[in-house]
């Protein structure tokens, strides 16, 4: 089964587990993670979350921690974070804490922390970089 696979089903589980609890900080948080996608998703790039899954772990392990479905493994430094509410995730450097700004990378598994602006190099905007650091998941081709 692919990871993409596992996480949707996980996800279905889980909107049930917390629908069938009434817990209403969960229903919450999966509301306010279906709004963000919906305000900034258009701004985000598709990829594909088996490649990078096959691409970062040999051995993965799926578990969640909150809304949060994780992907990651003892002999990798990555970690992917893929949203209960929508189809989006993130991937992290297990090297610095998440609240370290160089936490999470792009799509080349680098860490944006500036931009070149007139030729000058500046910090990036929190904004900016997490318009290169969620990812839409890659949906199946048709036909």
């Amino acid at each position: 089964m692919s990871s993409k696979s596992l996480y949707l089903d996980n996800r279905n589980h889980y909107r049930e587990q917390i629908k069938i609890s009434n817990d209403i900080d969960a229903l919450n948080k999966l509301e306010k993670g279906y709004e963000r996608w919906k305000k900034y998703s258009d701004q985000w790039i598709e990829l594909d979350l088996d490649e990078y899954v096959n691409k970062l772990f040999l051995n993965p392990r799926y578990h969640n921690e909150g809304q949060k479905f994780i992907i990651d493994s003892d002999e990798s430094n990555y970690i992917i974070y893929c949203d209960n509410s929508c189809s989006y995730f993130r991937i992290g450097d297990k090297n610095y804490p998440t609240s370290d700004r160089r936490h999470y990378l792009d799509k080349d598994l680098k860490h944006p922390l500036n931009e070149i602006v007139n030729g000058k190099q500046r910090g990036m905007s929190r904004e900016d970089r997490e318009k290169i650091t969620h990812f839409k998941m890659k949906r199946k081709k048709e036909g």
